[in-house]
């Protein structure tokens, strides 16, 4: 079944300018109507059909977009395939951008939205490891629960009943060797910590008036 698009432009609309994007994850189609940013991810088969309506300044009817006066802030951390536009009062949703220039003209375009400001902020090192900090406590209590039933296992003391597999496969490797394992995945989460932390990064803001 066709894509539906919108034939007048009274009343909806018409598609101002538009980013088509190749990369597996990425948001296939992104584009700017003068009164916001919008996004479609059609059907593999309807790709083309939908990109022949973008070329005519036409909008498809299963777009999702965003408007302008709805718009709070929006980031672009570099290094990260995405933007992120925070929107309503406490809604974000994320474009997901794989080509850097490709990215980049998109926030250029969002630049111009009346009453931005633009402002970059380079991150703290609290802000840059604030998610390996999460890694490393959901590892520190996975292998301490593994090395708990590595003991139980060696020792015939655990009861039978149904556990999770990740539980019973740290607990089959025996106690020493899940110390072992675990040492060995904090020696790499370490030496990932030190390069994140010595990495200088970025964060662009457009911060929108309402």
């Amino acid at each position: 079944m066709p894509i539906e698009t919108v034939n007048s432009p009274k009343d909806r609309p018409c598609v101002l300018r538009y980013w088509k994007n190749n990369e597996k994850g990425d948001d296939k189609f992104i584009f700017w109507n003068g009164t916001g940013i919008c996004k479609s991810n059609p059907k593999k088969g309807h790709l083309d059909i939908l990109e022949q309506n973008l070329m005519i300044n036409e909008m498809p009817n299963d777009s999702f977009c965003i408007n302008i006066s709805q718009i709070r802030s929006i980031e672009m951390y570099e290094g990260e395939k995405q933007i992120i536009i925070n929107h309503h009062k406490e809604s974000t949703d994320i474009f997901h951008v794989s080509d850097l220039r490709t990215r980049t003209a998109i926030f250029n375009q969002l630049k111009e939205i009346g009453g931005a400001q633009y402002s970059t902020k380079e991150l703290s090192v609290e802000e840059k490891t604030k998610t390996l900090k999460k890694s490393i406590i959901v590892f520190s209590m996975l292998f301490l629960f593994g090395f708990i039933f590595a003991i139980l296992i060696e020792y015939n003391k655990l009861p039978g009943t149904s556990y999770p597999a990740i539980l019973l496969l740290l607990g089959s490797l025996g106690s020493i060797n899940v110390t072992v394992l675990y040492a060995i995945v904090l020696i790499i989460i370490r030496l990932r910590y030190k390069q994140i932390s010595n990495a200088k990064r970025i964060l662009h803001i457009i911060s929108v008036q309402s």
